[in-house]
């Protein structure tokens, strides 16, 4: 077959090269009219609550002295009879990180209750009720008293899920215990959520008189910090450290012949784990408390003055996040945005775009995740590579959110800082996300288009199709082919089920925020592209071609079709993939998925993936080792058919035909556009059926249809997009009809 190939753009250099920067520069004479200062409202009673780090059972005697119990949901404290192998004697321990992310990076929980004002602090716990739970005592009593220490610092640097009662210090109460402190507590037979004031453990005095304070309310659950990025440049480096956690020791002292508590652990998957709450003044800090002595925040500070949410915000009746753009992120918007937020109903808009209910830490957020925020609107999360988390909204920003700083956890959520503002589509005067009288979207072009098959399949695995049906973009699209193109540059060798790998390479491929004209390229310039990488232009042969850090330089994709307008922006088709910064060594092969799988991602085979489902073909085209060759018809090639056909194959009694047509479309073997030669035949799975190439009229031809979108490559083979449905001669389309029920519907059919 000759190569079929579509012409290099080309460009009469009119501009000296320069750097294009995406969106509109911040005028200086614009300015936002800061609101008054800040007046605290009513003092809260702010509460910090941990939760346990580790915590495990240890037996001192008995059959399970030996194993360990760090992974188990539950925690045994029970003293029985000596020798007893039933009821063996056991105890708990429970373990509490140090603060981080408030006051400074980590601090020991009680260095920071020594700037606490009127501290109480409250071991919380979750008790396993059984049916069994019922009775007295054999003295009489209902209740059983358990006591509760704090252990020496330095045995936190043990890892205490790892210890079994062989192996762990000879605790006991009060020997063990730090100045010999001890707090005691009793638990009746109904007895639930139970919170302990252990003040006096870390030599305070409580405010609250009570030093059992039950509670029926449900224990509160969080997670464990994380940080997006390393801190440390180097792991292998390692310095002194001074233990900031610390570990409780629950027993009971006196014996009883009845089977003990248990307490559930971080390990249960309900969240009723123990919880230590600290509540004081300066406990926490809330949410404008951060961002009104951050000197980062201080432009948000003024807006939340301006827009009076610090009553929102502070609420204690509710957990929020927030999204806390910087003082920089501001600085880069443009200077009509900047200006409509001087209205205040568009500022609180803008606001409560960056809040949403709830605590979610930076490990709740997931690639795709789409979240509803204060004002009704949903913003997505992307993962960028590397650990890189993204946030972003429907708006025009000049850049893409990145949350540059996680987890810094205030007295009623969190706060993310990003570096670029959350902007709602449509919401600010001159933030419109139509710019041109094309009715459809980039999200809507690349994905009906079949020479971006490939590419719309990316699009959909990184979540990021709702995204690009707002907001401004321009696009370098890579057709079909590149992708084979890529595959052979990567060698192989990256993960591209990566979520990261996939969105990086995604965005290596968008300008954010700005409409990039072919007019407005010139040779050897950058351009900032999504991922924070640049881009470079280059010119050759009159053509213009464009690159990323990781394509050989010799060899940067086309650009064969430019200016393909889109409501929101502009699409360049390119002849190959824009290659980003990506370290191939810790990849494993897994580029593409099968075809299946590539179809749904195309989204523009929903006929044909419903039909192999009717005709129980999935699995048949699933095989992995392959490899096939599909011609695909669209969905409009299907709706082309006469109008009873397709209802009338996808009848259970037609499974045998509807199989036959649907294997007509399929090859034993992985045949590329450029295998194809003119009058070639090709067998394929339905008995002896060939079908026929014809390259006589320049293009491609499968019998009478034609292909409109070549080589989309699968993991166990390719697809062919075609504008018709392929039918043996064998199979008389209007007899079979005549054999269709008179029922024009059939029951849906879900794959």
């Amino acid at each position: 077959m000759k190569d079929v190939e579509l012409p290099l753009l080309t460009f009469q250099p009119t501009k000296a090269p320069t750097q294009l920067v995406p969106g509109p520069s911040l005028q200086p004479d614009t300015q936002l009219v800061p609101g008054p200062p800040l007046q605290p409202d009513t003092p809260l009673e702010p509460e910090l609550t941990l939760l346990s780090e580790a915590d495990t059972t240890i037996y001192r005697d008995g059959l399970l002295q030996s194993s360990t119990y760090g992974d188990e949901m539950t925690m045994l404290v029970q003293n029985g009879p000596p020798g007893d192998p039933e009821i063996a004697s056991a105890y708990s321990l429970v373990q509490f990180d140090g603060i981080q992310g408030i006051d400074s990076d980590t601090m020991s929980i009680d260095a920071y209750l020594s700037n606490i004002d009127d501290l109480t602090v409250q071991l919380c716990l979750t008790r396993a009720v059984s049916d069994n739970d019922s009775g007295t005592n054999d003295d009489g009593t209902s209740t059983v008293t358990y006591s509760t220490c704090l252990l020496p610092s330095a045995d936190t640097a043990t890892d205490i899920e790892t210890l079994t009662g062989d192996t762990a210090p000879e605790y006991t109460i009060p020997e063990s215990c730090v100045n010999g402190e001890v707090t005691t507590f009793e638990i009746g037979p109904s007895t639930e959520n139970l919170c302990i004031d252990v003040t006096s453990l870390f030599g305070k005095t409580s405010s609250t008189s009570n030093s059992d304070l039950s509670t029926n309310s449900t224990a509160l659950r969080g997670l464990r910090r994380r940080f997006l990025q390393e801190d440390n440049v180097n792991a292998n480096e390692t310095t002194p450290t001074t233990p900031t956690s610390s570990l409780f020791m629950i027993d009971t002292l006196k014996e009883s012949d009845k089977p003990g508590d248990r307490f559930y652990t971080r390990a249960d998957i309900n969240g009723r784990q123990p919880s230590l709450k600290i509540i004081g003044k300066s406990a926490c800090k809330n949410t404008v408390d951060i961002a009104c002595t951050e000197p980062q925040f201080s432009t948000l500070c003024s807006l939340i003055g301006k827009s009076n949410l610090s009553k929102i915000l502070d609420s204690p009746d509710a957990k929020n996040t927030v999204f806390a753009p910087t003082n920089g992120a501001f600085d880069r918007l443009s200077s009509g945005t900047l200006e409509a937020l001087n209205d205040i109903d568009v500022l609180v808009d803008v606001l409560q775009y960056h809040i949403t209910s709830g605590k979610l830490m930076s490990e709740d957020l997931e690639c795709g995740l789409a979240i509803e925020m204060a004002n009704s609107r949903t913003t997505t999360t992307l993962c960028g590579n590397n650990g890189v988390f993204y946030q972003v909204g429907g708006g025009v920003t000049p850049g893409l959110p990145e949350i540059i700083d996680a987890d810094i956890e205030t007295c009623n959520g969190v706060i993310h800082v990003i570096d670029e503002v959350l902007i709602p589509d449509d919401s600010v005067g001159g933030n419109t996300t139509c710019i041109s009288n094309e009715t459809k979207s980039i999200a809507d072009i690349a994905c009906t288009d079949p020479n971006f098959a490939a590419f719309c399949g990316l699009v959909r695995q990184a979540g990021v199709g709702e995204i690009l049906a707002d907001g401004i973009f321009t696009v370098f699209a890579p057709s079909n082919a590149a992708f084979q193109v890529a595959l052979e540059s990567l060698g192989q060798s990256v993960d591209m089920k990566d979520k990261g790998v996939i969105t990086n390479v995604l965005l290596q491929h968008i300008v954010w925020g700005s409409a990039v004209n072919s007019e407005d390229l010139t040779c050897n310039m950058t351009v900032l592209m999504g991922n924070d990488e640049n881009n470079t232009i280059t010119c050759k042969d009159g053509a213009f071609f464009v690159g990323g850090p990781g394509n050989d330089k010799n060899a940067f994709p086309g650009i064969v079709s430019a200016d393909l307008d889109a409501c929101n922006g502009l699409i360049h088709m390119i002849d190959g993939v824009i290659i980003p910064k990506i370290d191939v060594a810790n990849n494993t092969v897994g580029n593409v998925v099968d075809i299946p799988n590539t179809a749904i991602n195309a989204g523009f085979f929903n006929t044909l993936v419903a039909a192999l489902g009717a005709a129980d073909l999935v699995e048949t085209v699933s095989d992995p080792n392959g490899p096939f060759t599909v011609f695909a018809p669209t969905d409009d090639a299907f709706a082309s058919l006469p109008e009873r056909l397709v209802p009338c194959l996808l009848e259970e009694n037609n499974k045998s035909v509807l199989s036959n047509i649907l294997l007509y479309h399929v090859a034993d073997s992985k045949v590329l556009s450029t295998d194809l030669s003119d009058g070639q035949q090709i067998p394929t799975k339905f008995a002896d059926g060939k079908v026929t190439v014809d390259l006589s009229d320049g293009g491609v031809k499968i019998n009478n249809s034609t292909v409109i979108g070549p080589d989309v490559l699968a993991s166990n083979g390719v697809i062919h997009v075609i504008d018709q449905v392929l039918v043996p001669s064998s199979i008389d389309v209007a007899a079979f009809l005549e054999t269709c029920s008179d029922d024009e519907t059939t029951d849906e059919v879900e794959v």
